[in-house]
């Protein structure tokens, strides 16, 4: 997602304005945006590691995942603006390989996550990437899709790789802009949106649907989803970026610009906290991606504003870590 201006620097195009006359009294400065944000965070994170700067191919990270079958490797893709692109870098942040995504368009990539494969003539021990097509800034786009491709070799160098096909759905209540998703261990997708009036929406796409859509070209129709105790406020940083799951399914952790959240996974009938949440300041100014470690730490990524070097990062933060 390009912002239209940068928070808190004052530079504002006319989305700019416009954000600043719908929010009116919650607009602040950038140090009254981390005061207000600190303030209502249990605490930073305990620990932070700078893997490094990430490559120029790839300055605008908007997705992460881990590999499973390649510990050490962790895929990502550019924004909107680049084509249909997998880059898969290593533990110093360098990148290992770009593989072209035959079959699929970048209108605005969004979100990554990385989970079994659906389709059953796949092998059993493969893994696929799921690629959310979802980017919807201006909410004019009526269907969105998340793309399932097979995870290829990331020590290929420069290759390419065929998308099994997409998962492509529409909302009940109109477009709607989402740059998180999440796959569970049964093939379960996770869309949450990035903000909402009030707060964002966890949709569940069951993996029996997702199967469907994939095979079949059903085009599926989310309902109204569950709402998430997060403040949808730009000036804050309260929009959702990134979602992911940790390895036991314990948690959800949702990022923002400025926090993580962590909540009890599965939801009950009531939204639980599964960990303090997390305040990430301005470690990451336009943060766009999160995904869990094995060890409990959340590996984090982001755009490059301003021409600011795009650093992957991993923190560590209380009650998470295992």
């Amino acid at each position: 997602m390009k912002l239209p201006f940068r928070i808190g620097a004052g530079l504002l195009g006319v989305a700019g304005v416009a954000a600043v006359a719908f929010l009116g009294d919650h607009m602040l400065d950038a140090h009254g945006r981390d005061r207000f944000i600190r303030e209502g965070s249990r605490a930073g994170p305990v620990r932070v590691t700078d893997f490094g700067p990430l490559p120029d191919e790839l300055d605008e990270s908007s997705g992460l995942a881990a590999s499973i079958a390649h510990p050490g490797v962790f895929w990502s893709h550019n924004d909107s603006g680049d084509e249909p692109r997998l880059y898969a870098v290593d533990t110093t942040a360098t990148l290992i390989s770009t593989v072209n995504v035959g079959g699929a368009r970048a209108v605005d990539w969004e979100a990554l996550d990385i989970g079994t494969c659906p389709l059953e003539e796949e092998p059993p021990d493969a893994w696929c990437l799921y690629v959310a097509d979802t980017g919807n800034n201006a909410r004019r786009r009526q269907t969105v899709s998340v793309y399932v491709v097979p995870e290829p070799d990331p020590r290929a160098e420069r290759g390419s790789v065929d998308a099994l096909g997409a998962v492509r759905f529409s909302y009940a209540d109109g477009p709607t802009d989402a740059e998180a998703i999440a796959i569970t261990a049964e093939g379960d997708l996770i869309v949450v949106t990035k903000w909402g009036a009030p707060r964002v929406v966890l949709h569940r796409i069951p993996a029996v649907d997702v199967r469907r859509a994939l095979s079949g070209g059903d085009t599926l129709r989310l309902g109204p989803g569950r709402e998430l105790p997060i403040r949808s406020d730009f000036m804050l940083g309260g929009v959702v970026t990134g979602a992911a799951l940790d390895g036991d399914e314990a948690i959800l952790a949702v990022r923002t610009y400025s926090e993580l959240y962590f909540f009890a996974w599965p939801l009950t009938v009531s939204v639980l906290e599964g960990a303090p949440r997390c305040f990430l300041g301005g470690l990451q100014v336009q943060g766009e991606a999160v995904d869990l470690l094995p060890d409990g730490r959340a590996l984090l990524s982001s755009e490059s504003p301003g021409g600011a070097s795009s650093r992957l990062l991993a923190v560590t933060c209380a009650g998470v870590a295992g």
